[in-house]
Order: C-alpha cells, then sequence, then structure tokens
C-alpha cells in the first residue's frame, strides 16, 4: 500500500502509479493519454456489445444465439424426459445444469426466451460492472471507468454475449458469493446467500469448481492466523443444495440415474480427450500427442490450486481470486467465451496497481494490464486466421496469461493478508 508517511496510507483518489493526479505538464500528458484511451475502449466495448446483443437477440442465422439454441433444446429435451446425453452430442453439462436453466428456456418458446436471456445477460454484465469498479478501490472518474471497461471491452464479453454462453450470467454470481462468503464474517443469512450465488455459479461447473478452494479454505478478515481454517458450513449448503438439484432433474429421467450419470460423464469425457481450443492443458496434450494425460493433468492442476489456496489462505481475496481464474482457464476444456474469466485477473492486477507497498510491483502489474488487455482486445476471427496470424491469437493470450499467473503468484509471497479498499 502507498503511504506519505509511516503508518499512514495515502487516500485511494491519489493511488494508482501513473494515473495519479497529475502537478506538471507530462502528468498532464499522461492523463490525457489515458483518458484518449478510455474513449477507445469505450467506443470499442458499444460497438461489440451492441452487435452481439442483435446476434443473441434480434438476428436469424447459424451463427445466431448459436450455443443459446443448443441449452434450449437441451433443456426442452429433458424434461420431456427424452435421454439426452445419449441423443445431443453438446450435452456435456451435468444434471444439476439443467433446472438452474428452466427458469430462463423451460417455459417459453425459442424467440422470447432469447429476448430473456438477453434481458438477462445485460442485467448480468450490469452488475458485474458495479462489483468491478466497487472492487477497484478507485475514485476518480476515470479509474472506475476503466475498472468497468475491464469487463466490457474485451472481445471475448462480445463473443460470451452473441452466443448465448452461460459465463456472463455465472460471473457475476461467482463473485457475488465468493466477496459475500468472504465478508459475511460466517452468519448464517450471509452465508445462504453466498452457497445460493455458488450454486447458481456451478451452472457451469468447469467454471465455477476451482473456485470451490476459496470457499472451503476461506477466512474472515478480521480472523487471526491460527484460527480454522475451513468453511464447512457453506460446503455444506452447497453441496445439499447442488444434489437436491441433481436429484430433481434425475426425477424427468425414465432410465436409472447411476445409467445417466455415466452417460453424460462418457459424453463429457469424450469432449475432454479431443482437446481444447488454446490455453488449456487439453489443448497442449492434445496438440504434444498425449490425450491419455488430459485428465490426471487437469486432476494434478485442481489439487495443486488447492495446495497453493491453503498455504496462501490469508493472502487478500483478489490475489486468490486472480490466481483461481487464471488456473480453471487453464486447467480443463474452454473455448473463447470462456476467456471472460481473465476480468478476473485484470480486476487483481488493477487492484496492485494502487494498493501494493512495492513501487516495482505496481509497475509491473501496470505493464502487465496493459499487455493483457491490448490482447484480449483482438478480434476473435484471428483464432482462426491462417497460422502465422492464429498463433499471434493464441500465442499471445497463453503468454500474457502465464505471465500474470507468475505475477500473482508471486506477488502472494509478499502481499498482506488484506488490501482493504
Amino acid at each position: 500500500m502507498v503511504r506519505s508517511e509511516p503508518g499512514e496510507r495515502e487516500p485511494l483518489s491519489s493511488q494508482f502509479g501513473l494515473l495519479s493526479c497529475p502537478r506538471d505538464r507530462k502528468g498532464m500528458s499522461r492523463v490525457a493519454a489515458f483518458r484518449t484511451a478510455l474513449v477507445i475502449l469505450a467506443s470499442l466495448a458499444a460497438a461489440k456489445l451492441a452487435d452481439e446483443l442483435l446476434r443473441l437477440a434480434w438476428r436469424s442465422g447459424p451463427t445466431a444465439a448459436i450455443d443459446l439454441e443448443l441449452r434450449y433444446a437441451e433443456v426442452q429435451a429433458w424434461f420431456a424426459g427424452a435421454r439426452v446425453y445419449e441423443t445431443m452430442r453438446a450435452a456435456v453439462y451435468p444434471p444439476a445444469t439443467y433446472p438452474l436453466l428452466w427458469p430462463f428456456l423451460g417455459w417459453l418458446d425459442l424467440e422470447p426466451a432469447r429476448w430473456l436471456w438477453a434481458a438477462a445477460t445485460a442485467l448480468a454484465l450490469a452488475v458485474t460492472v458495479w462489483i468491478a469498479v466497487r472492487e477497484s478501490g478507485a475514485g476518480a472518474w476515470d479509474r472506475r471507468a476503466f475498472a468497468g471497461l475491464l469487463v466490457l471491452a474485451p472481445n471475448e464479453t462480445g463473443v460470451a454475449l452473441g452466443n448465448g454462453q452461460l459465463i456472463p450470467l455465472v460471473l457475476p454470481a461467482l463473485l457475488a458469493g465468493l466477496l459475500l462468503m468472504h465478508r459475511g464474517r460466517g452468519s448464517w443469512p450471509k452465508d445462504v446467500g453466498a452457497a445460493a450465488c455458488m450454486i447458481f455459479a456451478l451452472v457451469k461447473v468447469t467454471l465455477a469448481v476451482p473456485f470451490l478452494w476459496v470457499v472451503l479454505l476461506a477466512a474472515a478478515p478480521d480472523e487471526p492466523t491460527a484460527a480454522r481454517s475451513l468453511r464447512l458450513r457453506p460446503v455444506a449448503l452447497i453441496a445439499a443444495g447442488y444434489a437436491a438439484l441433481t436429484w430433481f432433474a434425475l426425477a424427468f429421467q425414465p432410465a436409472p440415474w447411476g445409467a445417466h450419470l455415466r452417460a453424460w460423464l462418457r459424453l463429457a469425457r469424450d469432449v475432454a480427450v479431443k482437446g481444447g481450443n488454446y490455453a488449456d492443458v487439453h489443448a497442449w496434450l492434445a496438440a504434444a500427442g498425449l490425450p491419455s494425460l488430459i485428465l490426471p493433468a487437469s486432476a494434478a492442476l485442481f489439487l495443486a490450486l488447492g495446495v497453493w489456496m491453503f498455504a496462501h489462505r490469508h493472502v487478500d481475496l483478489w490475489l486468490r481470486l486472480g490466481v483461481t481464474a487464471l488456473v480453471a482457464r487453464f486447467w480443463t476444456y474452454h473455448r473463447l467465451y470462456d476467456d471472460m474469466l481473465v476480468v478476473i485477473a485484470l480486476l487483481a492486477l488493477l487492484r496492485m496497481t494502487g494498493l501494493s507497498d512495492s513501487l516495482a510491483q505496481r509497475r509491473l502489474a501496470g505493464v502487465l494490464l496493459a499487455i493483457t488487455l491490448s490482447t484480449m482486445l483482438l478480434p476473435a476471427r484471428l483464432g482462426t486466421a491462417p497460422l502465422s496470424w492464429r498463433l499471434v491469437f493464441t500465442g499471445g493470450h497463453t503468454l500474457a496469461w502465464l505471465a500474470v499467473l507468475g505475477y500473482l503468484i508471486a506477488a502472494a509471497r509478499t502481499a498482506p493478508r488484506q488490501m482493504d479498499a
């Protein structure tokens, strides 16, 4: 944390390094450049999100709401008693996902369901922006705007919106649940609310499961270091709620429960061993010709995160969230739209630019933030371009994320227990 006198902390309105209030011509030039960048980011975000919102809610064609249409067909078939895992090759979600999606996709025709999903996604993005601005600790309007644009400007946000993907709804539920649990001081109402958010986030288990380490090993900010390390009540609430949803979902299926669960696991395994798109262990091992190591590697990475989380359970929450988000991106199969997870790591970097004690850490965080955000502004079509451009896209993302992961892990070794915003 930046301090002007020993034991005295500067207000957040004067923090964030190069973004501080200018006192000379050079400082004014930096602020002018920063605000110009804000205008560019805002323009890119507005153009991309407006176009993708039309693709989600209004347009027709093979790419219009492409993933939402798959989920709609699966939900309709599931509650009609069809054997989804044996007839729909894209149905890689566990049974509990379908009751969670039913309020959006189970009682309407497809076209009104697209509009309902679009409204829910817009609301979810607004909530995520609010969380980002609040948690950034920024005081000045331009820094607060930048925190919000970290959510809206990346190309991945637009792709997720237009496809009708789950992550725009998962992200605010995930953050709300973890923040509520972290700051709820262990009260029953806060734990129940946090568990409800986490259960909804488990609508896509490959995104949310790694964050259960944060739940299990959460320590309230005012707990002494030697206090209990495990938060068993929220974990029990999440497990009970998810089990109840699974039981409810399987009640609509004619085959025995065990047969359905085995069919889901087979289908999920088949998709997993085919390898991912880029920047995950599945893609790397498939490219190396080692598909038999995919599942063991995913399990090892997941367990390694748990060990790291236990050793750093009293480190600032956002450092832990940033590390977990990147591991969650790397640990299993994901496609471009799930890159929205990296927004959590970007917010962790943003906080470090203003709240770290070390000037070197603040500057490095700013550099990594600029580089990573730049890669995430690249158009998605580069991911399917000729090899040279495709390597710029995939390699740029991968190297930037690995660098951020290394930075956050290193920062966690010297960080205080909490960096209050």
